[in-house]
């Protein structure tokens, strides 16, 4: 599962980040991952997804990820949940 996402600091180059690396915890290819966050989760089995060990573009792979997950689910099985605009019956 890979995505490319916008660098803040130079939008020309995005970063790649592959989310199915590590076991499902993620590599970006910016320096920060390399060198600030490579090194406090080398030696980690599962370590915690926090902002020391994760980047921002790794983050926002995760909520890119995450919506689309949803938007399916929802569509797939709450039909009626997908307007959330529309009036219901619930209390």
């Amino acid at each position: 599962m890979r995505y490319y996402v916008q660098s803040r600091s130079d939008p020309e180059h995005p970063h790649l980040v592959d989310l199915s690396s590590f076991g499902g915890f993620g590599q970006c290819s910016c320096k920060n991952w390399s060198c600030r966050v490579w090194p406090e989760v080398r030696d980690k089995t599962h370590p915690a997804l926090t902002s020391k060990t994760t980047c921002r573009h790794i983050r926002a792979a995760l909520t890119y990820l995450l919506r689309l997950t949803l938007k399916e689910l929802i569509r797939r099985y709450a039909p009626e949940e997908q307007d959330p605009t529309q009036e219901t019956n619930h209390p």
